[in-house]
């Protein structure tokens, strides 16, 4: 049914989760142009540009979405999100606000102000929301993880930061340990996983790595 407009966008937002980016864009940027003003569409078209590591085609589409309806929260959210990819700190911090402004628990909004704030430099300022957020929301771990992670680059004593490691580590339980195959000549099944060999500076570091990891390895059936 190719003009059922539903089907088309649900087609192109399963192609977008089983990582075909470029018939997703396909169906997704067909729906924006026959129909420009239908938010969702927008909003998925932009959503799909992200997912293909191209964020500075996906913000002007949030910026349109949010400039035609200054009340669309999740427009917002998502200019706070990727707005640093770009370069551009100062309005993420401002998308954030406006965020908060309409929905002030609007999910991850403020971890996003908080790691914006510390790539504008305003270090101190987003520890110390940070460390506000927290105390209303102790169960937050991804923002915790991050202000951890940002405390290397405060003047803290070493064993300050340490404990502050050990104390997050002792909110999780110890994980189950993995059944083992104690046959010495058992094959090797080893697996890499990462969300930014593409577009993170550690990617490049460990591109020669995995390299000569690839061409050493003789790879077996399932």
């Amino acid at each position: 049914r190719p003009k059922d407009l539903d089907a088309v966008n649900l087609r192109g937002s399963l192609l977008q989760q089983a990582g075909q980016i470029d018939q997703a864009l396909h169906h997704h940027g067909r729906l924006v142009a026959d129909h420009p003003t239908v938010v969702a569409f927008r909003h998925n078209l932009a959503n799909t540009l992200v997912c293909g590591n191209r964020p500075a085609e996906a913000i002007p589409h949030w910026e349109r979405l949010v400039r035609e309806d200054p009340n669309f929260a999740m427009g917002w959210a998502m200019l706070a999100a990727h707005y640093p990819r770009i370069g551009e700190s100062l309005k993420a911090i401002d998308a954030a606000h406006r965020c908060l402004a309409l929905q002030p628990e609007f999910p991850g909004v403020l971890g996003n102000l908080i790691f914006a704030m510390i790539n504008a430099g305003r270090m101190d300022t987003a520890m110390q929301l940070g460390q506000e957020t927290l105390a209303r929301r102790p169960g937050d771990h991804i923002l915790r993880s991050v202000l951890l992670m940002n405390l290397n680059y405060l003047q803290r004593p070493a064993a300050e930061m340490f404990e502050m490691h050990r104390a997050f580590g002792r909110q999780f339980p110890p994980p189950t340990p993995a059944p083992h195959d104690h046959d010495p000549d058992r094959p090797l099944r080893i697996g890499i996983l990462s969300a930014e060999f593409r577009d993170h500076s550690v990617g490049f570091f460990l591109d020669s790595i995995l390299k000569q990891f690839l061409h050493a390895v003789r790879p077996t059936a399932p």
